[in-house]
């Protein structure tokens, strides 16, 4: 790996791959093209090396690495050596101690992966110093909403301060050591998909299950950073006995009211809400080429703390110009507008304490372009398809959300519509995501076929209302080409075509 990065602006690439010198750390000799690694090594766990490439004029420079050596026959005298000890621990979630999968687990250099429902497990040589360290550095959504925003700020004006280190960690998005709105102000980005991951930090933490926090020396109040907490643990010349546990709690940064899925066996989270928190709109008939200004109109916006969806608009019909606030203190760092390529604006709001809106006051308007003749509620709507649609009160208890078109004949209560998308990527040569839109829960079948008509793989279940995905993979297929794909429940169909590569 060390060759992948030696390079030189006058010599040949392979010339100077060809002149690889190494040496121990430390040697004062000149380096060489091997270096010796003794039994008195084993023990230490790790050889430091220096690796040097020179150029043809007798430049050179080095890196740092370093060698494991191990005595698996057990010709080392007096080492302990060829015998062997388990190393195994487990990562789970503080909250409810269910175990975190997918961790990367390296115990010196060596690695393994957590699953759903057990820990990590190695087979050691023992007497010899080893480090372990976890990392999981993926799905930063997972568990991040608005409401964690919502207590976010509660935290940081001290309306209901944290007192809890993990909820603390979690809080650190940007993971500076403090709590601050820079922190609320990434996390609405990545809501907002105007960031896809945290650019300064890890979708998870993981803690030394049997650290103590100290309290904070000069407030006497919880503080995780009042000393360095431990994200790797040590352990000193591995021992003949037994089984060594080493175990971590895992923290999902962003993810403040613990609701992140840590194991696939726990299921997705169930989304039945009580009540929808319905958004008026005046229905309009739109004309090409005039400008207009859409008004979502407040109906029982009532002790409202927060919410978030995904407006999706037909980029034929309408292009999107603008933003205004109303009633609720809104602006541009509310929407997320990174995907207005494909008809999609994504928006965040919350407040520190709940908000209650007097019906037929404008929250906040949006302004389009009509590229065609058509009716509004027909081009927009809202959708899960990137930002969850859901919206929250002041006891945290979650609420759908809904658009109410004003027509001459009433209001007309509109969840997201039925939408099949494109799957990405596409084309595609591993596996690719379908992504669907259902305006209510219900069952439907996914159908991929060929050209021919045959049918190649059927996927069916009970699937959420607002925006769902499946996964597809190569091997499920045993086909080439261009394929196609059909959504169908009771009352809707729709079908793609997907190019399947080699």
């Amino acid at each position: 790996d060390v060759l992948e990065y030696a390079f030189d602006n006058c010599t040949n690439d392979s010339l100077v791959a060809a002149t690889v010198l190494i040496r121990k750390l430390g040697d004062t000799g000149a380096p060489q093209t091997s270096v010796e690694v003794c039994c008195e090594d084993v023990p230490n766990g790790q050889v430091l090396v220096e690796v040097w490439v020179e150029d043809e004029a007798g430049n050179s420079d080095y890196c740092e690495t370093y060698i494991l050596p191990q005595d698996n026959l057990g010709n080392c005298p007096d080492s302990g050596t060829g015998s062997s000890a388990l190393l195994t621990g487990e990562i789970l979630r503080e909250t409810d101690m269910s175990p975190v999968e997918d961790v990367i687990v390296d115990v010196n250099g060596s690695t393994t992966m957590t699953n759903a429902s057990n820990g990590y497990s190695f087979n050691l040589p023992i007497g010899i110093n080893y480090t372990v360290a976890p990392e999981k550095d993926d799905d930063p959504l997972n568990g991040v909403t608005t409401y964690d925003l919502v207590l976010m700020s509660q935290h940081i004006l001290g309306v209901n301060p944290f007192n809890d280190n993990y909820k603390m960690i979690a809080a650190d998005v940007n993971g500076n050591g403090d709590i601050s709105t820079f922190d609320m102000v990434q996390l609405r980005q990545l809501i907002l998909y105007v960031i896809t991951d945290f650019p300064t930090n890890t979708s998870w933490r993981f803690v030394d299950m049997d650290y103590s926090f100290p309290l904070d020396p000069v407030t006497g109040l919880v503080n995780p950073w009042a000393a360095t907490f431990p994200e790797v643990i040590n352990v000193p010349a591995l021992p003949t006995a037994g089984e060594s546990l080493v175990d971590f709690i895992a923290v999902k940064t962003g993810d403040v009211n613990n609701s992140a899925i840590p194991n696939q066996l726990l299921g997705a989270e169930d989304r039945n809400f009580e009540t929808t928190l319905v958004l008026d709109v005046d229905d309009v008939d739109m004309r090409e080429g005039q400008r207009y200004t859409v008004d979502f109109i407040a109906n029982n916006f009532t002790n409202i703390a927060g919410y978030q969806f995904t407006l999706n608009f037909d980029r034929s019909a309408l292009g999107f110009e603008g933003i205004e606030a109303g009633a609720l203190n809104i602006g541009d760092k509310n929407f997320g507008t990174t995907l207005l390529d494909e008809g999609i604006l994504t928006t965040s709001y919350n407040e520190v304490e709940a908000v209650t809106v007097a019906n037929g006051e404008v929250l906040f308007s949006l302004t389009f372009t009509a590229n065609s003749n058509t009716l509004l509620s027909e081009v927009i709507n809202v959708s899960s398809r990137y930002t969850v649609a859901e919206a929250y009160d002041n006891e945290g208890t979650s609420l759908d959300i809904a658009f109410g078109f004003n027509t001459t004949n009433g209001t007309v209560i509109a969840g997201g519509a039925f939408e099949l998308l494109q799957n990405k990527p596409n084309p595609f040569n591993e596996s690719t995501l379908i992504g669907f839109n259902l305006p209510e829960a219900t069952t439907a079948t996914l159908r991929v076929f060929d050209v021919s008509g045959k049918t190649l793989k059927v996927i069916e279940g009970d699937f959420a209302r607002g925006y769902n995905e499946v996964s597809i993979e190569r091997n499920q297929l045993q086909a080439t080409g261009v394929l196609y794909y059909q959504l169908d429940t009771d009352t809707d169909s729709a079908s793609k075509k997907m190019i399947l590569i080699d």
